[in-house]
């Protein structure tokens, strides 16, 4: 959901009398903001532009403008053909731009005729403007001047389509898809304006301040830029503004609204209950470690003893062997020195024989 607020204003700026006509209906969120700016050099301008609102408002209030296409072109080819029989009656040769501009559901759709603009902002900067059926434009497209080279361009007020008793033109249509978190303006002027207020400055008062201020601050910006020559003033403004997630808008409510609180309060809860879970689950891990690292100590500690009785075994075998090789090596000895000692005797026995038997 969107806020939507929406106004228009209107200044003669020194012009001796006012052609412009501008006008905002809605059918709940659904806004149609229209506006003309009768032709100054031609008769009857103000009723050509006057024609054209009267229009507008009838098809928005009495017809289908879902199929929007449809819906601006009957508005459209009625005034004309509304306009026609005016300068019959009148003898005069009544003319107005016609721009359109319809905020349905979450889209903006526009179409225009002649140099009156709509521009669409978010807070980034312009997205999108329509394109004038002028001289100028027509340069600017062709790469011949800058865009700031427009509104003072000499050729400004040469339009290359407006309705009139016998114009049979062809709006030219827009559409732009919004993005429902995002804030937008959708702006709708005529030249007097948009010669003399740039984008920046649209941006700069709509987005920071009310829209009543913002567009009377706007409007005395173009009629003193404008001076003795400036001319008709006017303008239409909607302010699309995306709702604030809910607990910010709690935040600055201050905890007013019962039910938001209660929906709310389940946030900490859910929080809380991961939270423990997740308590849970690192005692669980760290208990599993602790089990592993005592299981893996005693193993350890079995691994070592086993190694120690290996060792033991070995040393005590090596130390029987060693004892072992040393009586034996002890007996040979002791025979060694028995066998010596006999043959001794026997010698010291041949001997006293041979003394015998001299």
């Amino acid at each position: 959901m969107r806020k939507i607020k929406y106004l228009d204003k209107r200044d003669q700026g020194a012009r001796k009398d006012q052609q412009d006509s501008v006008d905002i209906v809605h059918n709940g969120d659904d806004v149609l903001i229209a506006l003309g700016d009768g032709m100054g050099g031609h008769s009857g301008g103000k009723r050509a532009s006057e024609i054209f609102i009267s229009t507008a408002r009838n098809h928005f209030e009495s017809y289908d403008y879902y199929h929007h296409q449809e819906f601006f072109n009957n508005i459209i080819y009625e005034t004309e053909d509304e306009i026609a029989l005016y300068a019959n009656q009148s003898g005069e040769d009544p003319r107005t731009t016609a721009t359109l501009a319809l905020i349905l559901d979450n889209a903006v759709h526009f179409a225009n005729v002649g140099d009156s603009r709509v521009y669409i902002f978010d807070r980034e900067g312009l997205i999108i403007r329509s394109r004038d059926h002028s001289v100028p434009e027509m340069l600017l497209q062709m790469g011949e001047i800058e865009e700031h080279e427009m509104a003072t361009h000499p050729d400004q007020n040469k339009l290359t389509k407006s309705l009139g008793p016998d114009s049979h033109v062809e709006a030219t249509h827009y559409s732009y898809q919004l993005n429902y978190n995002s804030d937008y303006i959708v702006l709708v002027c005529s030249d007097g304006f948009w010669e003399y207020v740039d984008e920046q400055e649209m941006m700069y008062f709509l987005f920071n301040f009310e829209l009543s201020t913002a567009l009377t601050s706007m409007i005395d910006i173009a009629r003193e830029r404008g001076g003795s020559g400036g001319d008709n003033i006017s303008v239409g403004v909607a302010t699309l503004i995306a709702d604030k997630p809910k607990k910010e808008a709690i935040e600055e409510d201050n905890w007013e609204e019962s039910e938001t609180i209660d929906e709310e309060i389940e946030t900490p809860k859910r929080s809380f209950l991961q939270r423990y879970f997740i308590l849970i689950l690192s005692l669980l891990v760290v208990l599993v470690g602790i089990i592993g690292t005592i299981l893996f100590t005693d193993r350890g500690r079995a691994l070592l003893l086993t190694d120690d009785n290996q060792t033991t075994q070995k040393q005590d075998s090596n130390q029987s062997k060693s004892l072992t090789q040393e009586s034996n090596k002890t007996e040979e000895n002791n025979g060694s020195k028995e066998n010596n000692q006999t043959d001794v005797n026997r010698t010291k026995k041949g001997v006293n024989h041979a003394d015998g038997k001299v």
